[in-house]
């Protein structure tokens, strides 16, 4: 506010004083003048902090949900943005859906479009959820793809710097998931087989010696 006041003097009353000290200008002139430009200026810092004002707004998203969604868990979870009942205000039109899949679990899908400040903005989320998913273990996982769908375009407004992205490694021990998995428990197993014989004979007597051994340690 100081340095508009700053510039408001330095551009506008300035230079009306000098003219006032014209003798051949006249008073009214110089006081349409003075009036035509402050409207100008004040103008110019209402645009200013309108501006300001959009840009520091909370991200506006509408949720579509064609499926289950337990719309006050994720107001409770995500609240980073502002959720909206009218879809023409947002900045994020969010379309959920789902279908099953063959193994008896549900595939759903985030469609992302961006609106108003964000127009032209489209990003797709899949993700999986598998037969035996409790309720509660489902709506979690939905707000965790919820967030992974909005990551981007919040990191696009001032309050990227809320985001905290958290990032750990599958599997127990840190271990690739893979490698631990329980439905193959010789999974990553290394084999080891080998076998000594000796066999020496004469008229008299016949002598055999075999041995062998079988190891398998796990990595």
């Amino acid at each position: 506010m100081e340095l508009a006041w700053s510039f408001c003097y330095s551009i506008i009353l300035e230079p009306i004083q000098l003219l006032r000290k014209q003798p051949f200008i006249n008073s009214t002139l110089v006081m349409n003048i003075k009036n035509f430009l402050l409207a100008l200026l004040l103008i110019a810092i209402s645009g200013t902090v309108q501006s300001q004002k959009t840009d520091t707004s909370k991200l506006k998203v509408y949720i579509d949900c064609r499926t289950g969604c337990d719309f006050n868990y994720i107001k409770t979870e995500i609240n980073i943005v502002d959720f909206v009942l009218n879809r023409t205000v947002a900045d994020e039109h969010i379309l959920i859906t789902s279908q099953g899949n063959g193994t008896g679990g549900v595939q759903y899908k985030l469609e992302l479009y961006g609106q108003n400040r964000f127009e032209g903005y489209t990003d797709t989320v899949v993700f999986f959820i598998k037969p035996n998913t409790t309720p509660s273990e489902r709506r979690e996982i939905m707000v965790q793809y919820l967030m992974i769908g909005l990551t981007p375009i919040i990191a696009k407004t001032t309050f990227a710097q809320n985001i905290k992205i958290s990032m750990k490694a599958g599997g127990a021990l840190g271990r690739p998931a893979f490698e631990s998995d329980k439905h193959d428990k010789w999974n990553f197993w290394v084999y080891r087989i080998s076998a000594r014989g000796d066999f020496s004979a004469d008229r008299v007597y016949k002598n055999n010696i075999l041995s062998s051994n079988f190891s398998a340690p796990y990595y």
